[in-house]
């Protein structure tokens, strides 16, 4: 493996590292700061630059690794930002059960900005249109795809908000470049963690059976499984 790859992992760590812990957090904080008072909330120092910033630096440094590991390419490049913009996401939403649109917003469109990017390289070093495009098309129709399915259950009894469907959305994004499997493994390992934290905080009464627990870090933690599993 070329050294420049390496070296380019390293800077992507330290980037994706500073981007959560300086702008993203701050707007996380600012986001909370600005909810109604009766929206409630809990552990906001989470959200601090420290927390933030040592949350990005284990996540990307571990997928950095990860990529080197198993020789992912420019797609397991791809992923550290957002793996630290979702980190953020996540934390805001184990604050105050909501996901901030900008921080979806920015991870979506770092995604689709690198997609575009790739698939012209592809056909400038001479590959077929639909063979270029189809990584950024397969990722559209999942993300279309899963924000659908989401959708349908916040209208059901299902615990389910705005703010998941939303985060599905970019996550089939994201992972439907790689493969379809890996969305369906990912929104599968999401729900299956959730489930089984569910029943370890009802089982030991830290929860009741009518309280509501924030999804969006359980699906992030479910994506990234899914992730390391397509990229190997």
């Amino acid at each position: 493996m070329p050294v420049l790859f390496p070296l380019t992992l390293t800077a992507l760590v330290l980037a994706s590292t500073l981007l959560a812990a300086l702008p993203a957090s701050a707007f996380a904080r600012s986001y909370v700061e600005a909810l109604s008072p009766d929206v409630p909330v809990r552990g906001t120092r989470f959200l601090d630059r420290l927390p933030q910033a040592l949350l990005a630096l284990a996540a990307t440094a571990a997928s950095a690794w990860w990529v080197w590991r198993t020789e992912a390419g420019w797609m397991g490049l791809v992923a550290l930002p957002v793996i630290a913009l979702l980190g953020v996401a996540a934390s805001t939403d184990a604050v105050c059960h909501r996901l901030p649109n900008r921080l979806l917003l920015a991870a979506g469109a770092w995604v689709t900005t690198a997609l575009v990017a790739l698939a012209i390289a592809r056909a400038v070093a001479g590959a077929p249109l639909p063979e270029a495009v189809w990584p950024l098309g397969r990722g559209l129709l999942s993300a279309v795809a899963t924000f659908t399915v989401l959708l349908v259950m916040t209208m059901l009894p299902s615990g389910m908000g705005m703010g998941d469907a939303k985060l599905v959305a970019v996550l089939g994004l994201w992972l439907g470049a790689l493969s379809p499997w890996a969305v369906v493994a990912g929104l599968v390992l999401g729900f299956f963690i959730g489930g089984v934290v569910a029943l370890a905080l009802l089982a030991f009464r830290l929860v009741g059976r009518k309280d509501v627990l924030a999804f969006g870090p359980y699906l992030c933690c479910g994506a990234w499984l899914s992730w390391a599993w397509a990229v190997d």
